[in-house]
């Protein structure tokens, strides 16, 4: 993914193995979060650190970054001046860019995944992959940390550039 001939099949092979190992060094280091009954911040912080240390260096990986491009124009859900602003839960990416081939991925991190998943982070994933805004990703992602008994169950759906939905509510880790 750093400029070489890759395969889109290499690609999501690459992040699929990202976070399924971040996702393992939460269920090792963090899964009394969930205990807790914390907030999604939290699991996707941790989640986030992990990620960090399994990513390509060429990338970075970031929490809540709601910034665009070079001069730092807030990322939003629409194209007209009054659209909300979008807050991605985790990001991996070249800071400082728009290019689509410097946004690799976006995560939506839900503490609880419910059957079907979060409409709004279904919403925003889609939004990130079809072209419908400035920023775009090349992969998008909702993540459910866990199930309704606060069991460690991680289920996602991924999608990729186009609004393409590669995976659809499975789980990640067996």
């Amino acid at each position: 993914m750093q400029g070489s001939v890759r395969s889109p099949e290499d690609d999501v092979s690459a992040v699929s193995s990202w976070v399924s190992g971040a996702l393992s060094d939460f269920r090792a280091r963090d899964l009394d979060l969930l205990d807790y009954s914390v907030g999604e911040w939290s699991c996707a912080f941790r989640i986030a650190v992990y990620l960090e240390q399994r990513v390509d260096p060429a990338w970075r990986v970031d929490s809540e970054y709601d910034r665009q491009g070079v001069d730092g124009q807030r990322k939003s859900r629409g194209l007209d001046a009054h659209a909300s602003t979008m807050r991605p839960d985790v990001v991996i990416h070249r800071r400082g860019s728009e290019d689509v081939r410097d946004n690799l991925l976006l995560l939506e991190i839900k503490r609880i995944w419910v059957p079907g998943g979060d409409p709004g982070d279904l919403a925003k994933i889609r939004q990130a992959v079809s072209g419908e805004l400035k920023f775009q990703y090349q992969f998008a992602a909702a993540i459910g940390v866990g199930d309704l008994g606060s069991r460690f169950n991680p289920t996602w759906t991924l999608m990729k550039v186009g609004g393409v939905v590669i995976v659809d509510e499975e789980r990640i880790l067996t």
